[in-house]
């Protein structure tokens, strides 16, 4: 099917154009073959499939090419060494180079075979260019061949023992397999009969007693306890294994370690890059999470995370983490400054979105955790005022001119003769009551969570 230009337009490439009245310009004029032939490439690719066109599904195309059932053929001969096939429309010798072809055999070879596709013969071989040799081929087992611009078909069998050579041996080893009776992170496997010595190589399973909760060792039998790390060779980490679990180990003398293979995947899934911070409504960390709690971490076990740490913008020395007066436990730390770095601590704290220079909560660091503050009090409420004490030192002119003697009228005073109403008080004693909800911190109405972190 070739492409179809508007009508009445010589260009054959001609684009279609939409119609504007505002502009006095008309559209394409659609030719029926545009509309016709593409519907009915679609329908031949949906029938070679041997599926019914059907308006009820607008899939059926995505359907007819994932089935691939234009390219299977049953084999409709029986001479064992020429297998025959028929296509519709036929495929004859319009084959392209990597075209596959999937056939059920009628009867099995004898030898040398041919394959004749829609008439056309051409030799069946192995990709090395080996003849096939007696029940390669078997009947009612589906092959493949696969057209080689070497000019013959590849064959590539699906039945087990067809290997372009005849009989096919099979090798089994059985892997040692033992029940762990060690400690958690701290394996026991003691083999009947013994393993003696560990060599590149040497394969073992061992069934857990416990969870793998960090870097872990292994004793094999009365031989010394050797590492068990990662394929990339880090120490095992929290979840990296459970109870029951079965652990692959291939013992790398390179390393002086068994290699674990099975690891349970962590949801890079689920959880999110290293370093993003999880809520849970539990007091437990869940794999692949860590309790942000403070904790001190050895570098080696968390690799992930101390790298994070460390382009995270919010990692400090260790004695200015522990310092109070720094503010700093809401960030990482150094640890030691060599094996080991220190979690942030977020427990008990609220978190607040980092300003990023918007002026908000201007000349904040993003590893200091900010103290608490109190802002404007607006309440209802009302203030008494007693035991007054006034200063007749005061000159004149007084706001009130009357005067009274000492004592007089209840009037209290601090020395002899008269007292001006209208002089400031020298002292008093007043009482504030608001209807506030006060104590040693201010908060809003909240729900206690636990912060995690995912590790690496």
């Amino acid at each position: 099917m070739r492409y179809h230009q508007p009508y009445g337009v010589q260009d054959a490439d001609a684009p279609y154009i939409n119609g504007d009245p505002s502009l006095g310009r008309q559209g394409s004029i659609i030719p029926a073959e545009a509309v016709e032939y593409p519907q009915r490439e679609i329908i031949a690719a949906i029938e070679a499939a041997k599926m019914t066109p059907d308006d009820a599904s607008l899939s059926q195309l995505l359907y007819a090419m994932r089935s691939q059932r234009m390219n299977y053929a049953l084999a409709v001969n029986s001479a064992p060494n020429a297998v025959a096939v028929e296509f519709d429309p036929p495929i004859a010798n319009t084959m392209t180079p990597g075209m596959p072809l999937r056939i059920k055999g009628a009867v099995n070879n004898t030898g040398p075979t041919t394959l004749v596709v829609d008439g056309d013969s051409h030799a069946l071989r192995y990709a090395t260019g080996a003849e096939l040799l007696a029940d390669d081929i078997k009947a009612g087992v589906i092959f493949e061949a696969i057209w080689n611009d070497a000019g013959y078909w590849e064959f590539n069998p699906y039945a087990s023992g067809a290997a372009g050579g005849g009989t096919t041996t099979n090798t089994f080893v059985n892997i040692p397999y033992v029940n762990d009776t060690g400690t958690p992170n701290s394996l026991v496997a003691n083999f009947v009969p013994a393993i003696t010595a560990l060599v590149a190589g040497t394969t073992i399973e061992v069934r857990l007693a416990n969870d793998i909760t960090g870097a872990s060792q292994i004793k094999v039998n009365t031989l010394a306890p050797v590492p068990i790390v990662r394929g990339n060779g880090a120490p095992l980490q929290s979840g990296d294994a459970a109870t029951g679990q079965i652990m692959l180990l291939i013992y790398s003398a390179a390393q002086g370690a068994f290699q674990f293979f099975g690891l349970i995947p962590k949801p890079a899934s689920g959880l999110g890059p290293v370093g993003s911070i999880i809520l849970t409504s539990g007091n437990a960390a869940f794999p692949g999470t860590l309790k942000l709690n403070g904790a001190i971490l050895p570098r080696s076990a968390h690799p992930q995370l101390y790298a994070f740490a460390l382009a995270s913008g919010r990692i400090a020395a260790d004695s200015d983490w522990t310092n109070p007066a720094n503010r700093y436990w809401t960030s990482f730390s150094y640890g030691d400054g060599s094996t080991t770095f220190r979690l942030p601590d977020f427990r008990g704290e609220f978190m607040r979105f980092w300003d990023d220079a918007r002026g908000v909560d201007s000349g904040r660091q993003l590893y200091q955790q900010q103290n608490s503050q109190t802002g404007e009090i607006v309440g209802a409420g009302s203030m008494a005022v007693s035991n007054i004490i006034w200063d007749p030192s005061k000159s004149p002119p007084y706001a009130v001119s009357t005067q009274f003697s000492a004592g007089i009228g209840g009037m209290p005073s601090d020395v002899s003769g008269p007292v001006h109403m209208g002089d400031f008080p020298k002292a008093y004693t007043a009482g504030v009551s608001l209807n506030l909800n006060v104590g040693q911190e201010t908060r809003p109405r909240n729900a206690p969570v636990v912060p995690l972190i995912v590790d690496g």
